[in-house]
């Protein structure tokens, strides 16, 4: 595994102090997850529900953005938590479930989907998209990606007006995104630098890369992202 030194000339639209403690960008160094996806605290996984008392239906009135709320047989009500975000709200208002799978903003203009207000505020610019000029994101997430066609034009996170964008030195122009088949939110970019791939995944909470190469010289590393 390659240790890639990666640099951060972050690209602002407006102040983008907010943005850390809500967007969560994780830049990724080859054998480091600096964020988990949205998993259920260990303490709520250990519910003492009786076999005569169980889950109704989910109360979706009263989702937050990392809990659930589930009426029981007998009346009551039991919560579980989630470490990260597993709703998003969408244009109306509404918590509905997170879903990280990648599509073309280019459809984003007929798509009849629930999306969120950062995707419903795009949807305006959809019209000026095409297959060459769009990128690949979700509309179901609580902040707006643009996940490149082609790597060297750097992918970019948005939430409240703010924009953070990372674009990689001396990456290939050839080098396009390939679709996960299986996992929807993943695309991998062959060749990036010299015998370096980049892969990046949607999660709850923002973009996570992992950069994998082969044994290198010095002289074959990647540059650094600005």
């Amino acid at each position: 595994m390659v240790l890639n030194k990666l640099q951060g000339r972050i690209n602002y639209e407006k102040n983008a102090l907010g943005l850390w403690s809500i967007l969560l960008i994780t830049m990724y160094f080859s054998s480091s997850v600096v964020f988990a996806e949205a998993t259920q605290s260990a303490s709520q996984q250990k519910t003492n529900e009786s076999e005569s008392n169980k889950v109704v239906t989910e109360d979706v009135d009263r989702r937050t953005t990392n809990t659930k709320h589930y009426l029981m047989e007998d009346g009551s009500y039991q919560a579980k938590y989630f470490l990260n975000d597993v709703h998003y709200k969408d244009e109306l208002g509404i918590m509905q479930e997170i879903n990280t799978s990648l599509e073309d903003e280019a459809g984003l203009l007929k798509s009849k989907k629930t999306m969120s207000k950062e995707a419903k505020k795009k949807k305006s610019l959809a019209k000026d998209l095409n297959a060459e000029s769009s990128s690949y994101t979700s509309f179901q997430v609580p902040y707006y990606s643009e996940i490149p066609k082609k790597i060297s034009k750097g992918y970019s996170i948005e939430k409240d007006g703010e924009k953070l964008t990372f674009i990689p030195l001396g990456a290939s122009a050839r080098s396009t995104a390939k679709l996960n088949s299986k996992d929807k939110n993943k695309v991998t970019y062959s060749e990036v630098w010299s015998n370096t791939d980049v892969e990046l995944k949607l999660l709850n909470t923002g973009v996570k890369e992992n950069n994998r190469g082969n044994s290198m010289s010095k002289h074959q590393r990647p540059r650094p992202w600005e």
